[in-house]
């Protein structure tokens, strides 16, 4: 662990079965808390948390049918610190558990209405601006999803499914990022015309656009990050 000075010994999180396919963590933007989802080759997804000395196991799904992908990541709204969990489950259902005030969801709850096939690959990412946080799913139908958590309203909505098609779903070609400024959400990924395509949520998703056409071969990996700088629209993909 590291206690603000240095890094201790090698230490141990808790326990998972199996072989460990998948790990991730995200901090929160309120305290010293860790949230770590650790999803093993049983198809069992572990959540931890770290409360600034150990590690204490939260909860676990057995309903995660892909573990060769991500098919899962966690978010923190920015403002409360109150944090998501989003899941395929097997079916095209995405689902997910909140986290409020340190108490989590008992049961897997959907997220928004069926996709058109299963997830593979999940991401979430949380709006700089307000407590919404961004997921965006690749389903093994190779189609890209998005919708949008409220973090005023505690609810799943504007719900999208893009017309072209993923380049390759067993690569994570896509990903989520915002206008720091506006808090405009942009969903980029690369299509199979060779081309990198977005969609932008302003107070609705805006119309597929192209962001870089014809090039020289299939767009297969999609990292984006936008600059932190409070006045700034940039976004580096």
């Amino acid at each position: 662990p590291w206690d603000g000075t240095s890094f201790g010994t090698e230490a141990s999180a808790q326990t998972a079965a199996a072989t460990i396919q998948w790990v991730l963590v995200k901090a929160s933007p309120t305290g010293d808390e860790l949230i770590m989802g650790v999803l093993a080759s049983t198809n069992i997804l572990y959540i931890q948390t770290w409360d600034g000395s150990s590690w204490t196991s939260n909860w676990n799904t057995s309903s995660l049918s892909q573990s060769a992908f991500r098919n899962f990541d966690i978010a923190y709204e920015s403002s409360s610190g109150d944090a998501i969990v989003v899941f395929g489950d097997g079916t095209s259902q995405l689902k997910f558990r909140k986290r409020v005030s340190g108490t989590w969801d008992s049961s897997d709850q959907n997220a928004g209405t069926a996709l058109d096939n299963k997830p593979l690959w999940v991401r979430a990412e949380s709006r700089p601006t307000n407590d919404d946080v961004f997921a965006a799913v690749v389903t093994t139908g190779s189609k890209v999803h998005a919708l949008r958590w409220n973090g005023s309203t505690n609810t799943w909505g504007d719900e999208i499914e893009a017309t072209a098609s993923i380049a390759e779903n067993t690569k994570e070609g896509f990903d989520i990022a915002f206008e720091r400024a506006s808090g405009d959400a942009f969903l980029i990924w690369g299509d199979t015309s060779n081309n990198i395509k977005y969609k932008e949520f302003t107070t609705s998703w805006q119309a597929e656009t192209t962001a870089y056409a014809s090039l020289p071969d299939k767009v297969l990996w999609v990292v984006a990050a936008y600059d932190p700088l409070s006045t700034s629209s940039k976004i580096a993909t």
